[in-house]
């Protein structure tokens, strides 16, 4: 009961950090008032905050994404520290941030597997997904590298859920046509026996 207070607790003043950080950047530099300036130079500082301010945040996002495993962290729980930033990640469609959600797709050592509702998959996956197509090219490396390994299904089905079914098989056979390297191309044949598994 602690550990769920606690994380509950954890979640909300990241929230609310963010948010009063978020409020105070903009108040201090008067983005809104900028951006709606009859002055065309102030109209593009306006554009230069938010945009600093985006960066920034998916910065902070990332960082408190890579912080160490709590001893029995929830892998499926949307109130930890960890998994409120993957899914503020998600909501961002934070794409310079694909590479570090790759590294949370599977549960780390140490993380807890209990599963209060179904899930395809964890919320790195989501995340991914509501980025979209510039997810594609890092989970096409990941399944070009691990094939139908646990890491490699993993993509396969977050792939799937981006581009469809369909047009995945068709992507990856292309895939193999042009690739080299006979790892790969094996890599890439199960991945697709994988995914013609699927639903």
């Amino acid at each position: 009961m602690k550990a769920v207070l606690l994380s509950l607790l954890t979640g909300s003043a990241l929230v609310i950090m963010f948010s009063t950080s978020f409020c105070q950047e903009a108040k201090e530099k008067s983005w809104e008032n900028k951006i709606i300036s009859e002055n065309e130079k102030e109209r593009q500082e306006g554009r230069k905050a938010v945009v600093h301010l985006y960066n920034s945040t998916i910065k902070k996002l990332v960082e408190i994404l890579n912080r160490p495993v709590e001893k029995s962290e929830p892998f499926y729980s949307s109130s930890t520290a960890r998994n409120i930033a993957i899914i503020l990640l998600g909501d961002l469609r934070a794409k310079d941030s694909v590479n570090a959600l790759l590294e949370w797709v599977l549960p780390k050592p140490g993380q807890s597997l209990v599963v209060s509702s179904p899930m395809s998959y964890g919320f790195a996956g989501c995340s991914l997904v509501r980025i979209g197509l510039p997810a594609v090219p890092s989970l096409l490396e990941k399944i070009e590298e691990e094939g139908a390994s646990k890491l490699g299904k993993e993509c396969v089905k977050v792939l799937k859920d981006i581009k469809g079914k369909e047009e995945v098989i068709l992507f990856l056979k292309a895939q193999i046509g042009e690739e080299k390297e006979n790892e790969v191309r094996k890599n890439l044949e199960a991945a697709i026996a994988y995914l013609e598994s699927l639903k």
